[in-house]
């Protein structure tokens, strides 16, 4: 017999899984970098950067986690897997931006 998984679980699982992943690893790099090249410009950017990153980061795992908790019976594996693939790609892009702006 299956027994779902409490709501926190699937967060915790979702984080470990996102810690390890590439395309988190790169975005998170060229993230870094853009913070760094605008802090050094501007030593008060920090206070604006930080909060807005911490709450784009909290409201897209918390809302993703969300959405997939409760319709995670009504979406299909196809459309999973779509989903999944449409977020690797946004994370890619922002990644290579950042890091595209960062070092040419």
């Amino acid at each position: 017999q299956n027994t779902p998984k409490p709501w926190w679980q699937h967060m915790a699982a979702s984080y470990m899984l996102t810690m390890i992943n590439p395309f988190t690893i790169i975005f998170w790099s060229s993230v870094s970098s853009q913070a760094a090249l605008l802090v050094a410009h501007d030593p008060h950017a920090f206070w604006v950067l930080a909060p807005s990153v911490l709450l784009a980061t909290l409201s897209w795992v918390l809302g993703l986690n969300t959405v997939l908790y409760f319709t995670r019976d009504k979406i299909s594996t196809k459309t999973m897997r779509a989903f999944n693939r449409i977020g690797a790609a946004l994370l890619a892009g922002f990644g290579a931006y950042g890091l595209w702006r960062v070092f040419l």
